[in-house]
């Protein structure tokens, strides 16, 4: 009976289960028919997380099987020999996710039960090499690329002949996400550049675009302008999160995106002498976050914007509070606001709050001890159905209410801390 089930039906009985990896490898074992539409699913993303040394071991093994003469040529000349048997399936051309940190450490748990210690740093970058390569000639439909380097991860990036000769898979990606640490240690930054460069010329179809930047990092003198030619090459971007860089290059392609942005966020970065008057073209945004961000509101045309923002962030250092910024802010915004989320708030603010965000429904606020109370009033009389109330004070009183009306107060000991707000959920 199962023989007779068209592909469509496997789709919409595979989509209950799909990230269930117990339940899809048992389909591989049902008979032919079930192994084959459950395979693409089992490799849709095999390196989502740092894997178990054993798993990480079968599942590169299973892509070394997958080479072709040249790639293992190429493993030959560093003197690897891979010995395992031609693939049953094109196991790279199902791949939608590229994140090359996890890909480096399930080549080094490979590496661990395979090669002698001394070999791991020759041998990292040719096997990622061959591996990339492999993935891009089958053609895989990759979606989401993910580089992260630490200054104590392991140093390495695949050589650029992987991706030069299949450009057109770059070209599907949808979601870019870079998380540098100390750029300055990388041994091998021309490839890795070069992969950005070919991102900017080779793929226009970026929906979300995730930068966060180490201040220690050297990258902006290595490549100023890489991000910004990423950003300007886009045909549809919604949401761009920058962390630890904005040059005027980038904002200048910022504003080639007015049609398209509907989430905007800042992190760690310098706003003194830009304006931000462009913004009034964002008919679409919806979501602002400033966090850290220094000079944001001198001269910056903030105080004017007149777009449908509903959800608005601003963590700010306390040395660096101005009231009258904060307010010039929601004052100019405010109608519109659902959800709001501050970590400094003064009388000022509060009056601001209760008398233009009106539609409010949501709001997320840390307060000093001595304000706890007055601040936990306060929101009784706004028209928000759900609120955060934190207290950063040395007794650490936290509340956390799904529901106003039914707050529930606990005590937390004073070695716990807060985890730290990542943004407003966008989905």
């Amino acid at each position: 009976m199962a023989a007779t089930l068209p592909d469509l039906c496997f789709e919409e009985i595979f989509s209950y289960f799909k990230y269930d990896y117990s339940t899809l490898f048992s389909c591989l074992l049902t008979n032919r028919v079930w192994c084959r539409n459950a395979v693409p699913y089992l490799w849709k993303c095999p390196f989502r997380n740092t894997l178990p040394t054993l798993n990480a071991y079968n599942l590169i093994r299973t892509y070394l099987s997958c080479l072709n003469n040249v790639e293992l040529n190429i493993l030959n000349s560093h003197g690897l020999y891979v010995t395992d048997k031609n693939a049953i399936f094109e196991y790279g051309r199902y791949a939608e996710e590229l994140p090359f940190k996890y890909l480096n450490d399930a080549i080094y748990s490979w590496m661990k039960l395979k090669v002698d210690f001394w070999k791991y740093e020759k041998m990292l970058q040719p096997i990622s090499t061959v591996i990339c390569h492999m993935l891009m000639r089958q053609e895989a439909n990759i979606k989401m690329v993910g580089i992260k380097f630490y200054e104590s991860d392991r140093e390495n990036f695949p050589e650029l002949g992987a991706f030069s000769e299949y450009l057109n898979c770059l070209s599907r990606i949808r979601n870019l996400e870079l998380y540098i640490d100390r750029y300055r240690t990388f041994k091998r930054s021309q490839s890795f550049l070069g992969f950005l460069f070919q991102i900017s010329t080779s793929c226009s179809n970026i929906s979300r675009l995730i930068i966060n930047l180490n201040n220690n990092s050297n990258f902006h003198s290595l490549s100023p302008d890489v991000i910004a030619e990423i950003i300007l090459a886009q045909k549809n971007i919604k949401e761009i999160s920058l962390n630890g860089i904005l040059t005027p290059t980038i904002i200048y392609a910022l504003q080639r995106q007015v049609h398209s942005l509907k989430i905007l966020k800042f992190k760690n970065v310098t706003f003194k002498g830009i304006s931000f008057t462009w913004l009034n073209r964002c008919k679409n945004l919806e979501t602002i976050a400033f966090i850290r961000c220094n000079g944001m509101f001198l001269d910056s045309g903030l105080s004017y914007l007149t777009t449908n923002i509903k959800n608005l962030e601003i963590l700010d250092d306390r040395e660096n509070f101005t009231s009258s910024s904060v307010t010039e802010v929601i004052c100019s915004i405010g109608e519109n606001l659902i959800t709001l989320k501050l970590n400094t708030i003064d009388s000022n603010i509060m009056n601001v709050i209760s008398i233009c965000c009106l539609n409010l429904k949501f709001i997320d606020v840390e307060v000093s001890g001595e304000m706890y109370t007055v601040i936990r009033r306060w929101i009784e009389t706004l028209p928000v159905k759900s609120f955060n109330l934190r207290s950063d004070d040395d007794d650490k009183y936290i509340i956390d209410e799904s529901e106003i009306g039914e707050a529930d107060v606990d005590k937390i000991d004073e070695s716990d801390e807060f985890e730290e707000f990542d943004g407003f959920d966008n989905e």
